[in-house]
């Protein structure tokens, strides 16, 4: 499922910046840092957060919803399959090997 346009628009210019004021701190909220891919500007994107540590990531890689499934794990299982949407994002931290 396409998300509007004006949704992530909104999440770009309310959301992600209200989650930053808590996500560096808050135990279960981490900070992805990232540079835009054509226009090269950093962003800082509010995320939950896995085992309370900050890992490198490399080799980020879109798929599926169906091809992501198994790498989503405990309490967000369930949660992962009601979500509307058709890709994710893998994202691979940089001392494991990658598929």
């Amino acid at each position: 499922m396409q998300l509007p346009q004006w949704l992530a628009r909104f999440n770009r210019h309310v959301t992600n910046p209200i989650q930053r004021l808590w996500a560096g701190w808050a135990p279960t909220m981490g900070i992805l840092h990232h540079v835009g891919r054509r226009s090269g500007k950093s962003y800082r994107t509010g995320t939950l957060r896995r085992h309370g540590r900050s890992l490198p990531v490399t080799n980020p890689r879109v798929m599926s919803k169906a091809e992501a499934a198994p790498h989503v794990t405990g309490w967000m299982r369930p949660l992962f399959t009601l979500l509307p949407f058709e890709q994710a994002v893998l994202l691979t931290s940089g001392d494991a090997t990658g598929p």
